[in-house]
């Protein structure tokens, strides 16, 4: 959660401390606006592995797809020093971009609408008519979960 031009900015992150903890998102907001210091962040070595293994699964999906000949718009995120609205602007421009060129995938393509950010596994392109052209996308999110 950031807090950012006197409005507050939400990720996925948020939604789901949320569902977990409303108390954590009154810690969290506290801190984004100032009128608190940031909630403990407690290490935890399997979740560190989860994450581990979940950017495996989704480098083994990318692999799949570039062998199945599918062209992947692949991003790059924005510098890490650009003030947080203006990187998630930026990225969210190139994945519109990369949509507007019609990818077959885009991977990694960041979305952000003033209030919500986030990253998207993958953007696939299917034969649906939009604003876009003759074709849209759908999220693709490679978990390792099957539920």
């Amino acid at each position: 959660m950031h807090f950012i031009d006197h409005r507050l900015i939400f990720s996925a992150t948020d939604l789901s401390h949320f569902l977990a903890c409303g108390h954590l998102t009154l810690l969290t907001r506290r801190a984004a606006t100032g009128e608190g210091p940031k909630p403990p962040k407690y290490d935890d070595p399997a979740l560190e592995v989860l994450w581990q293994r979940g950017l495996q699964h989704e480098q083994a999906h990318l692999a799949k797809l570039r062998e199945a000949g599918k062209c992947t718009g692949e991003l790059v995120e924005p510098d890490r020093a650009l003030p947080y609205n203006e990187r998630w602007t930026a990225y969210a421009a190139m994945t519109l971009e990369a949509m507007r060129a019609g990818a077959d995938v885009i991977f990694q393509g960041g979305l952000f609408d003033g209030t919500w950010v986030g990253k998207v596994d993958f953007l696939m392109r299917v034969e649906r008519p939009s604003t876009l052209g003759a074709w849209s996308y759908e999220v693709v999110d490679t978990k390792l979960a099957r539920e």
